[in-house]
């Protein structure tokens, strides 16, 4: 199973960007508040806001540091087989 997690902040305002880009296209997220989670965030070793980790079984398999949107698009689509 994979799951996408987007790891932001409310201040963060490329993290809005992408939010909205996931929510226009109908892909699933948990969204992870980095000021709450930093436990999580730390496991994944972000560094930087946005930061998208996408997990198949709970391994990572791709990570997107920032609001690059093509980059995101690309690995949508190999994550979704189009």
């Amino acid at each position: 199973m994979v799951e996408i997690l987007l790891f932001s902040a409310r201040w963060c305002a490329p993290c809005k960007i992408v939010k909205q880009y996931l929510r226009e296209r109908g892909i699933d997220f948990k969204e992870v508040d980095v000021e709450k989670n930093g436990e999580l965030a730390k496991k994944y070793f972000v560094q930087s806001l946005p930061t998208i980790v996408v997990l198949e079984n709970e391994v990572p398999i791709a990570s997107i540091v920032g609001s690059d949107l093509s980059r995101l698009e690309s690995v949508l689509r190999e994550i979704h087989g189009c």
